[in-house]
């Protein structure tokens, strides 16, 4: 995961709407831990947002295309080396959240 707690989305501190937060990171699950979605509970299925994407994207605000731009929103996931995220979840999280472009 990200550890510079500007949140995986961006490559900065996230947009000026969330900038009152941007010192929080949260641990996102792609696909939803639990009923009826039975994710697991590791790295590869977990991305790093601030609060408010956090949301956003746990309720189809935005989601994740293979090649890692942002449906729904503006850019890209920002990845690092250290965090391998398993992109079985970002499909199955566009399954099952539609965001129209």
């Amino acid at each position: 995961m990200a550890n510079n707690n500007t949140g995986r989305v961006f490559g900065h501190i996230p947009s000026q709407i969330f900038k009152d937060r941007a010192e929080l990171a949260e641990a996102a699950h792609i696909k939803p831990l639990g009923q009826p979605h039975n994710g697991p509970d590791v790295e590869s299925n977990i991305l790093c947002l601030c609060p408010n994407h956090h949301v956003l994207f746990d309720n189809g605000g935005f989601t994740i295309a293979d090649d890692l731009k942002l449906i729904g929103l503006e850019g890209k996931l920002k990845t690092v080396k250290k965090h391998t995220v398993d992109l079985a979840f970002i499909q199955y999280h566009r399954e099952h959240y539609q965001v129209k472009e």
